[in-house]
């Protein structure tokens, strides 16, 4: 319980702080600081196509061990973004964005029979 109020505070904390002035940047790097919390990391790569849409490339990973069980592996998730407002250039607003993810785990429990 305690942890997930942690998280909501940080959550909240962090939904006013603004990382870029007003005029939209051709390229954004993302890292999700909450992935540690889960033991995992996160990192995301977009690139401004034209006014409206974007290119999102996502690469993450994990290495969680609890109670004998272990799961590691990484992930992959290309997406194509269109934004909607028509006030905003992309990378800016709401947006719709398909995507597909390829994801390779491996889960080992430690008990043997």
């Amino acid at each position: 319980m305690k942890r997930i109020k942690i998280i909501l505070t940080l959550i909240v904390c962090t939904s006013f702080a603004y990382g870029q002035e007003s005029k939209t940047p051709m390229n954004n790097i993302k890292v999700n600081i909450f992935s540690p919390i889960v033991k995992t990391g996160s990192f995301f790569y977009e690139r401004k196509i034209n006014t409206n849409s974007s290119a999102q490339l996502g690469v993450g990973f994990t290495a969680y061990n609890r109670e004998g069980i272990k799961i590691n592996g990484t992930f992959f998730t290309p997406e194509y973004r269109f934004y909607l407002s028509s006030s905003k250039e992309a990378m800016e607003g709401f947006y719709v964005g398909p995507y597909v993810r390829y994801q390779n785990l491996k889960i080992e429990d430690g008990q043997t029979t």
